[in-house]
């Protein structure tokens, strides 16, 4: 059996090394021939090029068709819609609580708001939320906006109390029951009204006037609760005084900690507000007290309308968000203004908006071309020292660059196919320029080592240039195949991996190197063989129509003692060949080659699999100092994620009890946390069931009670912004009970140890919250859903 395979072995090498060597002959023999034939192949390939597609959508390039997690996520895309896109400001400095720092706040503000696209301000972009302000203003309420305020505020505790308090315009003047005095059952005299930006007035009076209007009659209620205002979505200090230029001008570093310290509902949004933790890097005095801050983070939403027409998010895939033009434009507006300001008055100014990642990764790995260029100049001055000798017939110029020139040919003749073919572009395919390169230098330097073996061999000296040359691929031909065929299929089995991306990747590198394997083998090959004749006739190796001097020229004697002796590598070798018959050099290899298949294997099985985009990211970029101050001021500022579920009826309910709590469960403080909270409509519908309708929930019998109630609740005033977490059949109308429910969803936030948790941390977390909702058996339809799983879905 051995002898029959070394005999097939044989004869079929025998094969491999005729064929080669009849093609070194015709390439050699019809050499313009062959350079018409190759590059016209190559050009009539590369013209799929004009089908280029690039595909940044993650969920095209890193998830398997067959995960759970693209099914989630377009069941919740057509159910909730998401049209928000998140901005972030992070101001740091030695203190930010100081007069300077809020007013760099305030301008940065300021700024903002002036922004303008095709006549669309920040107002016409922002998301506007409900404010529950029914007890200020009646039916023609007036909800603070963007533009300055010339209104100053005034604090129980401040020294313009008396001024207030003597003013005509009082806190219930013009309020909601202006229109109803019959329904007016407070009995205030106006010396009782209390001081209407009192910091702890705003929550005692929302609560009894959301008693007094759950009295009213249901017609009288609705055309009020439907008529709430909304305001656009931005938490920021500056709130605390209303944007208020004139006022924040005048504030005393005492007058700031003080308001940190005792403001506990927004003045703004009339909604229970925390602002220390919007800040970090906190110093607090013995009291508790803070007294200093290093960060402030404001953060805004921005909305994209339903009709707008959507955009390519571009980057590296990695887009949370929908987008139109008019956002992109305003988030860039917003990264530039934040930028220039960056480092005045002390101040470190970093941005997060929506494109910041994939505009920063598009840079760094889409325009690294100069670099690229770069690499070849270098890689042809190489290989223009290697190929030849630096004397004035045999430098190779012309053909170390028809050498480079094959491997662009053969990189654009692959992508051309591949996009014939139907795959697409994406960020992975930057590295092929250097596997093309790479690929084909070592063909080239291995058929030129073949050739100068056998032009040096005296008994070949006779010989046509084609039988030389045939000669050359004999043996040339056989090694750059080998070689080709292990880097085709080494390649060609990626294209059996999961990820798309990867997959498309995989195909177009093996593509690319056999592409450049023909390439080598005829175009190079043929160009070598005009080149030799340029030698041969001894004409100038830069100046073509020149003859050179060859009186300097170096002898085939020379050159056959510079190619066996003063050749460093062959010098080398041979030392290292003879070394090798020694029993102790022996020993010295295996021991060092044990030593390193341990040390891989120990790296082998430590190592953590992540799939990390932060780390695409430029060091010196803004994004990078955005996270790093996230990292250290905010490191457990954890992951949101979405608990959604199909349609929901009234015996629905005690599962979505039990799920609802055990997910509390795992939020509360100790060894088994893993969420931060847990932000549900369940719990204030049950507050709403005990408080206003003195039942709970196992008293509800039927579906028709359970739409009424649920009515009732979506359109309180203290939970009507409930409303978006809710999917209805039909149209939900104030005093009519709620249409069956299609879709309900629920927010989580994970509470990691850092902001780049290690997959040990955060895949077992996951598969918890994904338990607990999968055994809860609510509805039909039930998973946890987030951005971050994109990442997540990778490991």
């Amino acid at each position: 059996m051995k002898n029959f395979l070394r005999k097939y072995h044989k004869r079929f090498l025998g094969c491999i090394e005729d064929l080669f060597y009849k093609w070194g002959k015709f390439v050699s023999t019809y050499p313009v021939a062959v350079i018409g034939f190759t590059f016209l192949t190559s050009v009539l390939c590369s013209l799929g090029l004009i089908l280029f597609r690039v595909q940044y959508t993650a969920d095209e390039l890193w998830i398997p068709s067959t995960s759970k997690f693209r099914e989630n996520k377009e069941w919740k895309s057509e159910n909730f819609k998401r049209n928000t896109r998140y901005e972030n400001i992070a101001f740091r400095s030695d203190n930010v609580l100081t007069p300077h720092g809020i007013m760099q706040m305030l301008k940065i503000h300021k700024k903002m708001v002036k922004f303008n696209y095709n006549g669309s301000t920040f107002e016409d972009l922002c998301l506007k939320l409900p404010v529950q302000n029914l007890f200020y203003s009646g039916t023609r309420k007036s909800v603070p906006n963007y533009k300055i305020s010339t209104e100053p505020p005034v604090d129980s505790d401040d020294d313009h109390n008396d001024s207030e308090n003597n003013d005509s315009e009082n806190y219930y003047e013009d309020d909601i029951w202006d229109e109803y005095p019959q329904y007016d059952t407070r009995n205030v005299t106006t010396s009782d009204k209390p001081n209407k930006y009192s910091a702890n007035a705003n929550a005692n009076i929302k609560d009894d006037i959301s008693r007094d209007l759950s009295d009213l009659p249901p017609n009288i209620y609705c055309d009020l609760v439907t008529t709430i205002d909304k305001a656009c979505f931005e938490l920021s200090l500056l709130e605390i005084w209303y944007y208020n230029e004139e006022i924040i001008a005048n504030l005393t570093q005492q007058e700031i900690v003080n308001k940190i310290n005792t403001i506990q509902s927004s003045p703004w949004f009339f909604s229970p507000r925390n602002y220390t933790e919007d800040l970090g890097g906190v110093t607090k005095n013995s009291s508790g007290h803070v007294v200093s801050a290093e960060v402030a983070w404001v953060q805004l939403i921005i909305e994209i309308p339903e009709n707008a027409e959507l955009v390519a998010p571009g980057g590296i895939g990695l887009e949370f968000e929908v987008a139109d033009q008019r956002s992109l434009e305003f988030e860039d507006y917003l990264v530039s203004i934040c930028n220039e300001a960056n480092g005045l008055e002390g101040v470190e100014i970093r941005p997060l908006s929506g494109r910041s990642f994939n505009d920063i990764s598009f840079e760094t790995l889409f325009f690294d071309a100069p670099k690229v260029v770069i690499g070849y100049i270098i890689m042809f001055i190489y290989t223009v020292l290697m190929l030849g000798r630096i004397t004035w017939t045999e430098i190779r110029l012309y053909l170390a660059g028809m050498g480079i020139f094959s491997c662009l040919m053969g990189l654009a003749a692959t992508m051309g196919l591949t996009f014939l073919f139907g795959l697409e572009y994406n960020q992975t395919h930057n590295v092929l320029p250097f596997i093309a390169i790479g690929i084909g230098i070592d063909d080239m330097f291995v058929i030129m080592e073949c050739w100068n073996n056998v032009i040096l061999d005296p008994s070949t000296h006779s010989l046509s240039l084609s039988e030389k040359m045939g000669r050359t691929m004999k043996h040339a031909g056989v090694s750059v195949t080998v070689t080709s065929i292990t880097d085709v299929l080494a390649f060609a089995l990626g294209a059996f991996t999961i990820m798309p991306g990867l997959r498309s990747f995989c195909i177009s590198a093996a593509m690319c190197i056999a592409m450049i394997f023909f390439l080598q083998v005829s175009w190079f090959v043929a160009w070598l063989s005009l080149d030799q004749r340029r030698i041969e006739s001894h004409r100038h190796g830069i100046l073509l129509t020149k003859t050179a001097n060859t009186d300097m020229e170096v002898s085939d004697e020379e050159k056959r003692v510079d190619k066996s002796e003063v050749s460093l590598g062959k010098r080398v070798m041979k030392v290292y060949g003879k070394q090798l018959e020694k029993v102790w050099f022996k020993t010295c290899v295996i021991f060092s080659t044990l030593c390193l298949l341990i040390f891989g294997l120990f790296g082998s099985f430590n190592m953590v699999q992540r799939f990390d985009p932060h780390k695409m990211l430029p060091s010196d970029s803004y994004l990078s100092a955005w996270m790093s101050i996230q990292m250290t001021y905010f490191p457990s500022y954890g992951f949101s994620a979405w608990v959604v579920t199909g349609p929901l009826d009234w015996t629905d309910l005690a599962g979505l009890d039990q799920m609802v709590h055990q997910l509390e469960t795992v939020s509360q403080p100790g060894p088994d946390r893993i969420l931060r909270s847990v932000v549900s409509w369940w719990p204030p519908f049950k507050q709403f069931l005990g408080e206003k309708r003195n039942i709970s929930w196992p008293d509800i019998k039927d579906d028709l009670h359970f739409q009424t109630l649920l009515s009732d609740f979506l359109f309180d005033v203290d939970n009507a912004k409930q409303q978006a977490n809710f999917r209805f059949s039909n149209t939900l109308q104030c005093g009519e009970p709620a249409p069956a429910i299609l879709a309900t969803q629920q927010q989580l936030f994970y509470g990691m140890s850092s902001s780049l948790p290690a997959p040990s941390e955060y895949l077992p977390a996951k598969q918890t919250v994904d338990t607990i909702v999968a055994q809860a058996n609510v509805s039909s339809t039930a998973f946890v859903q987030s951005p971050i799983y994109q990442a997540w879905e990778t490991d």
